[in-house]
């Protein structure tokens, strides 16, 4: 082993990626299946690891990947950025788009791995494995390695990866939050779908907390040194109740940095990234009661026994009047509350910090079983399964607050 490798791994002080290979898992560059990824010896001081988790994504993965610098790009990323493609099971053409991206990127910039463990926590985490093996192979220091997450039906915009490192500025014990920017084409093609989400943000634009309380994390547009992902934890799993998986797996992560190791999440608004509309073409009414917040697969099936019809954009839109739809929009200024009012509430009593002087707090606070900070950072899952559990529970108890 030469000493830069080994130094490195010292330094990270993570006996995983560095020190043992995921036995279940295959990495490849080029298509060269099992081969351990060339060394590319560069004079660097840092880089950049840009994660990407991918399971039938061969409609999307290019232009993402285009977006970030590799592959067919009109702008190449720079030398210090790499890109990693987590293949997490595609039955579809995925893998050769992969393959096809890393031929036509700068040699040995990206890196295919597969992941057989489906689930949005197992891709992800083996990407910072692998970012892990790159810091070492580079002989640059986890605190000096950045892993960006990001999304194969995403598209960032030129200088994204570089506005994220600059955002840093030499700290450590930070998130970062990208900017998520709505696509003018789909706004100009579903003008009435955009002012009914519109007409929401309207309502609740006093209800939230300020950015430097929010805790939720946008998974597909957010970063952390590789240091600091170690101290963390890393991504873990977790199960509500009901034993279904609960996801938010970065929101879950930031929890237990936030309230066990003191980090703090900033928003970086110059780097901005356009997600896709694919998810409220294919269920508006669903995405439009959840807010876009991935909810725990026994309450989608629930929702989805309740509101069989089956919608298109507009046709959602237009139907105000509709039972279905006015729940839809119940449900979205009570997940808005929810997520970006009563979460951060929770939160912030587990911590020890002051109450709101607000009526609508104290209100919803009573109905959430008191959590220690110790049971929230050991299981941040309580915090999201409460308040959200709250909103079914308690939909009354929303109603009011909404009305305030």
């Amino acid at each position: 082993m030469c000493p830069a490798r080994r130094d490195a791994q010292r330094r990270c002080g993570w006996l995983g990626p560095c020190c043992r290979k995921n036995p279940t898992a295959e990495a490849r560059v080029g298509g060269r299946r099992g081969e351990r990824w060339p060394f590319v010896r560069l004079d660097l001081e840092m880089a950049v690891a840009i994660v990407i988790p991918c399971l039938n994504e061969e409609g999307y993965i290019e232009a993402a990947a285009s977006s970030l610098g590799f592959g067919v790009s009109g702008v190449a990323a720079a030398d210090d950025v790499f890109l990693f493609l987590i293949d997490n099971g595609s039955t579809d053409r995925t893998p050769a788009v992969m393959e096809r991206i890393a031929s036509a990127s700068r040699p040995g910039s990206v890196r295919i791995l597969v992941e057989p463990e489906r689930g949005f926590v197992p891709p992800r985490r083996r990407g910072a494995f692998a970012a892990a093996d790159l810091a070492a192979d580079l002989g640059i220091a986890p605190e000096e390695l950045l892993i960006l997450q990001a999304d194969a039906d995403t598209l960032y915009l030129p200088g994204y990866s570089q506005r994220m490192w600059e955002a840093l500025a030499g700290r450590r014990g930070f998130l970062l939050e990208g900017a998520i920017r709505r696509s003018a084409e789909f706004d100009a093609a579903h003008p009435e779908y955009r002012a009914l989400e519109r007409s929401i943000v309207d309502a609740m634009e006093a209800a939230g907390v300020g950015d430097n309380e929010e805790v939720i994390v946008d998974d597909k547009a957010c970063g952390y040194l590789l240091s600091d992902y170690v101290r963390w934890g890393g991504h873990f799993r977790e199960q509500d109740r009901l034993g279904g998986t609960v996801h938010a797996e970065t929101t879950r992560l930031f929890l237990r940095a936030r309230l066990r190791y003191g980090a703090v999440k900033i928003r970086v608004n110059p780097a901005q990234a356009e997600s896709s509309r694919r998810r409220i073409i294919e269920e508006p009414a669903l995405h439009f009661a959840t807010s876009g917040f991935p909810r725990e697969d026994a309450w989608v099936k629930a929702w989805r026994e309740r509101h069989p019809t089956a919608w298109t954009v507009d046709e959602f839109a237009r139907s105000i009047d509709h039972p279905d739809v006015r729940e839809a929009c119940f449900y979205r200024r009570a997940h808005e509350l929810a997520l970006f009012a009563l979460l951060p509430w929770v939160v912030g009593q587990a911590a020890g910090e002051p109450v709101p002087d607000d009526p609508r707090a104290l209100h919803l606070l009573s109905m959430i079983p008191p959590l220690s900070v110790e049971e929230l950072a050991e299981r941040p899952a309580l915090a999201l399964s409460a308040v959200l559990d709250a909103i079914d529970v308690f939909p009354d108890a929303f109603r009011g607050a909404l009305e305030r």
